[in-house]
């Protein structure tokens, strides 16, 4: 275990028409392992349209709080999200924070914060009815044990033709 915190590497340009589902948090989390496996259940479903970015730090991820206040690579999510959406996540301290970023015509990053696992799984529930993978991960709890997922951990993208179902939770 490596106690220094890790710097996520930038997150490239989002190609046009591609969504990119991210999820950045605590490296042995059940909730976060939980996001990784849905997110790249919706990119192995529908590998045209989305991809999957995913950061994982028992340290980087949130730094060190100060008086309530967090530090890490969740404040600077927090900077790079639209004004409304800094105001409704204000509070968010805990493990994952999931958002979706996507580029468009003007190469500018857009970016939409979904909240923690439970939000992406509304999400991901509301936008994929017919999909039973996608529908069990989204409508079930995560047990304990998928935070030793072996799927779970830092990507500096998981391409859309590389996803694979072989460690995410069945």
């Amino acid at each position: 275990q490596n106690w220094m915190p890790s710097t996520p590497r930038p997150r490239p340009a989002v190609p046009e028409g591609t969504t990119r589902i991210c999820i950045a948090g605590f490296k042995l989390t059940h909730n976060g392992a939980r996001a990784a496996a849905l997110a790249k259940a919706i990119a192995a479903a529908s590998p045209d349209i989305y991809e999957v970015w995913i950061y994982a730090d028992n340290f980087g991820f949130r730094g060190t709080m100060k008086d309530g206040v967090v530090g890490g690579f969740l404040a600077d999510i927090m900077e790079e999200l639209q004004p409304e959406d800094r105001t409704k996540f204000a509070q968010h301290k805990t493990a994952p924070f999931c958002w979706l970023e996507t580029g468009g015509d003007n190469k500018q990053l857009m970016l939409q914060g979904v909240g923690g696992r439970d939000r992406l799984c509304e999400w991901a529930a509301a936008k994929f009815p017919d999909d039973p993978r996608v529908q069990r991960l989204a409508t079930t709890m995560p047990p304990i044990r998928e935070a030793f997922c072996p799927g779970y951990k830092s990507a500096h993208i998981v391409k859309k033709a590389s996803v694979s179902n072989n460690a995410v939770p069945q």
